[in-house]
């Protein structure tokens, strides 16, 4: 269990850099945020939209908003109180969200076709909520601390969910 936990978070460190706001075909956000009070807003509306932030530090924020075809999101946070919100309306949309340290909090909702989405978490006070409407979408939640909580709400055609907890 530990080493897909590691797994999902290595994944999402990678796939991990920074981000702001976006308008037009070919957008791309990257945000760095270090130390205490850090947060971040992104709303990328357009074609080829990709937003990927990475929080360490303590009350971290980070929401991610994208309208468009071929949009990305990812978001990493590491420290004490962080929350993460991601909103994808359009087509062929992927999040991912890893969150490490004390009251985790992530909210994932995506509209469209083939959406995918993918929450890791590791700490103390998870919650997890991801919501998916459309066609082909795949829903993922990983969470290892202590209090576990997960929503997953799937309504459309070939919609799959997994959810793995533990307490170690």
């Amino acid at each position: 269990m530990k080493n897909l936990l590691m797994a999902a978070g290595a994944f999402a460190l990678i796939a991990t850099s920074g981000i702001s706001s976006a308008l037009a075909d070919g957008n791309g956000a990257w945000i760095q945020q270090y130390g205490s009070y850090n947060a971040e807003a992104s709303a990328q509306r357009g074609k080829r939209n990709e937003a990927v932030t990475y929080q360490r530090g303590r009350s971290n924020e980070a929401r991610t908003v994208q309208e468009g075809q071929r949009n990305s999101a990812n978001t990493t946070q590491e420290g004490r109180f962080n929350r993460a919100f991601t909103d994808q309306l359009g087509r062929l949309n992927f999040s991912v969200t890893g969150q490490s340290g004390d009251s985790n909090d992530a909210t994932t909702i995506q509209t469209g076709e083939g959406n995918i989405s993918g929450t890791g978490q590791i700490g103390s006070g998870l919650k997890a909520v991801t919501e998916q409407s459309g066609n082909g979408n795949a829903s993922g939640t990983i969470q290892a601390g202590h209090g576990h909580q997960v929503d997953t709400r799937q309504v459309g055609t070939g919609n799959v969910s997994l959810t793995i907890q533990s307490s170690r």
